[in-house]
């Protein structure tokens, strides 16, 4: 039986074993990112039979490439030109590829910690890097604090490892915001269940104002209250916890749309820009079709990473299934899993059912870590070489797999 933590409302306490265990996850944790940084910058400096030349650069100079830069790419400029500059007074959508107001896109909370980091003399770039690392550490046992709320203490370490180790996990060395998403989420569920509502509610604020699937830890503070209401000790504090835990989306909404002057103005931006939308799942329908049946518009490098993001979102999906069905299972201790399984709900929704760039929908996976609660309790039934084995071999993969997103695949994470 799971040697689950009491259920009852009491004060924040660590037993000595779960200290220790958390150490060692944070040094397994670290070790996961330094492997990934490590692949990363041999990737880099692979030789190549183009060398990177820039309009600036000399005759027959080679640029060599630098990892520090690779881990500001993509949604990393983004958040470096916000930091240093602010947002834009207007949203201007008259060519995509005059994007100057596209960063009204992003929500505040991530570029606004590194930018008092740069207004205190560090580096933008440099900033973001620091806040996501500490927020890794944050999130890694902000996982296995809600994962032992629901497994034994093995399972929980090792949902926390299988979760640090997954693919696209490398955008929590970069200047991405899915770390500090993730230790916002995972805290706020465990706060939630153990009480503290107005903390929850508030992290669930600012989960809201990190990332737009901030609505998720909204529905896991929602159904959090709903089963404290069941039980018949809901308070005042949990409503007002769960009411806060789903305004940060929201209200960033609001902003934008007063700053564009339309109410639409973040979906438009999303839309505009980014071709971003929410289509049911037609989009992900239609490139996993076009994977299976060899598209020829798709070259070879192209379909390699389309298949593995349909890939990915059908793993998503089984285990989100598995999830829900541990959570509806008819026990009553059952329903300590519909607040996790809530939040994987949506999440996995959002991913599956919005249109976009195809290959990022690899990254959605980074916060969805309830959905290896299930495997990591099978896996801890295991034999240590087994355990052992499953997460080298899933931290070596990852790693190489964020590494050739971010050298070979020219594209957009």
């Amino acid at each position: 039986m799971d040697q689950a933590v009491d259920d009852r409302v009491r004060p924040v306490q660590w037993c000595r074993r779960d200290l220790v265990r958390i150490g060692w996850l944070v040094a397994a944790y670290v070790l996961i990112r330094l492997l990934g940084l490590g692949l990363l910058d041999a990737a880099v400096h692979l030789p190549r039979d183009s060398p990177a030349i820039t309009p600036d650069s000399p005759a027959g100079a080679v640029v060599v490439p630098s990892t520090y830069d690779k881990l500001g790419a993509w949604d990393g400029g983004w958040y470096v030109a916000i930091a240093e500059h602010g947002y834009p007074d207007h949203l201007e959508m008259t060519d995509p590829h005059h994007d100057d107001t596209a960063s009204l896109a992003f929500p505040p909370l991530y570029p606004m910690l590194i930018r008092v980091l740069y207004l205190l003399g560090m580096p933008a770039l440099g900033g973001g890097l620091l806040v996501t690392a500490l927020a890794g550490v944050a999130a890694v046992v902000g996982v296995y604090a809600v994962a032992r709320e629901l497994l034994e203490p093995r399972g929980a370490l090792l949902a926390a490892l299988l979760w640090a180790a997954g693919p696209m996990t490398i955008v929590l060395a970069m200047v991405y915001s899915e770390a500090l998403f993730v230790a916002l989420a995972a805290w706020a569920i465990w706060l939630a269940r153990r009480g503290w509502w107005l903390t929850a509610g508030v992290l669930g604020l600012l989960a809201g104002l990190t990332r737009s699937t901030g609505l998720a830890v909204g529905a896991a503070l929602v159904v959090a209250w709903l089963l404290a209401r069941r039980d018949g000790r809901p308070g005042p504090r949990a409503v007002v916890g769960a009411a806060l835990g789903v305004l940060g989306v929201p209200l960033w909404w609001l902003y934008v749309a007063i700053v564009s002057g339309r109410v639409d103005g973040w979906f438009a931006a999303q839309r505009f820009f980014w071709g971003s939308r929410f289509d049911f799942g037609a989009a992900t329908a239609k490139h996993g079709w076009r994977t299976l049946t060899f598209d020829a518009s798709l070259d070879p490098l192209g379909r390699v990473v389309h298949a593995a993001a349909s890939f990915a979102m059908l793993v998503a999906v089984v285990l989100l299934l598995a999830l829900l069905g541990e959570a509806l299972g008819g026990r009553w201790d059952a329903a300590r899993w519909w607040p996790v399984a809530a939040y994987a709900a949506v999440l996995v929704v959002l991913a599956v059912g919005s249109a976009g760039f195809p290959q990022s929908k690899i990254r959605f996976l980074v916060p969805m870590f309830p959905l290896l609660l299930l495997p990591a309790r099978r896996l801890a039934t295991g034999g240590l070489a087994a355990r052992a084995g499953t997460l080298v071999v899933l931290a070596v993969g990852g790693a190489w797999f964020g590494a050739f997103m971010l050298t070979v695949w020219p594209y957009a994470i």
